[in-house]
């Protein structure tokens, strides 16, 4: 099975701004999320943590993990999240004037990558498909295996506070389409008030 956990609130969270590539850190409050999960996760196994190396994204996985006997976290570029070019900072984007990415939340299927900088969603699903198929993949086939399918399953759990990612729809999409590939990905989502530790 393979986890994939939102880092923790931060300062421009709070302030809804863009972040895409920017490297912010962890807040107060981020931090107890962090803590939080930690012991909501206590029971869970983990073999190995993949995580970006963002500081925001590396500090909720070593708070997670704290104490535990796992490999320690093992950052991949690939893991980054999406860029937004010159519109990170931005704030309120949704309801401001003019600012393309809105589209990315209201409109996720339309989405088209500013002229000033940014990444599209067929970028951002190379990169971490990469990943999945080339980062993971061993360690995946070693702990489960479907032999009667002779395919690889995946369980995407997107723990969500009461809003559906914005990428929701494509990767719907995609999932469909890889039904008739090798892989099978079975995307769950969870929204439960006590998950508020996973954020927009």
């Amino acid at each position: 099975m393979l986890y994939i956990m939102r880092h923790g609130k931060t300062d421009w969270n709070a302030m809804r701004k863009l972040q895409g590539r920017t490297d912010i850190p962890l807040n107060e409050e981020g931090r107890q999320m962090a803590e939080h999960a930690r012991t909501e996760y206590a029971d869970i196994h983990f073999d190995i943590c993949y995580c970006s190396p963002l500081i925001r994204a590396k500090e909720t996985a070593e708070i997670v993990l704290k104490g535990r006997n796992i490999p320690i976290i093992i950052t991949d570029d690939r893991l980054k999240e999406m860029s937004f070019g010159s519109y990170e900072g931005t704030a309120n984007c949704v309801t401001t004037p003019g600012c393309p990415i809105k589209d990315l939340f209201l409109d996720p299927a339309n989405y088209k990558v500013p002229k000033d900088g940014g990444e599209s969603f067929e970028q951002l699903f190379a990169r971490t498909g990469e990943f999945l198929k080339r980062g993971c993949k061993t360690t995946i086939r070693r702990r489960k295996r479907c032999p009667e399918r002779r395919t690889w399953s995946y369980e995407f759990q997107y723990h969500l506070s009461g809003q559906r990612d914005p990428a929701v729809k494509i990767l719907e999409r995609r999932n469909r389409e890889l039904q008739t590939e090798t892989h099978t990905i079975n995307i769950i989502y969870k929204s439960k008030q006590k998950a508020t530790h996973f954020i927009q």
